[in-house]
């Protein structure tokens, strides 16, 4: 997808997966001057490692001592799903 005069932007169709490499290769751009592509032999690519799902911290941010109650901020490395 074109986002700009020198960007492009991809959007998977699902999630990445955590922890998990990948292999991205641009074949070619169209330009104003006709296609550009890389020379032959040659490719433009690029790799990429997900981080593993892991607990990365946590600090309070409301301490009600009279009532004994603490609330908390978790960070996650990644999207995670709300229960009660």
């Amino acid at each position: 997808m074109h986002t700009g005069v020198s960007e492009l932007t991809f959007t998977p169709s699902r999630p990445f997966e955590f922890d998990t490499s990948y292999q991205l290769e641009l074949v070619s751009v169209d330009s104003i001057d006709g296609t550009i592509a890389p020379a032959a032999g040659d490719k433009w690519g690029y790799e990429f490692k997900t981080p593993a799902f892991k607990f990365l911290s946590w600090s309070p941010t409301d301490i009600d001592v009279e009532h004994h109650k603490i609330t908390m901020d978790l960070a996650f490395s990644g999207p995670v799903l709300r229960t009660r």
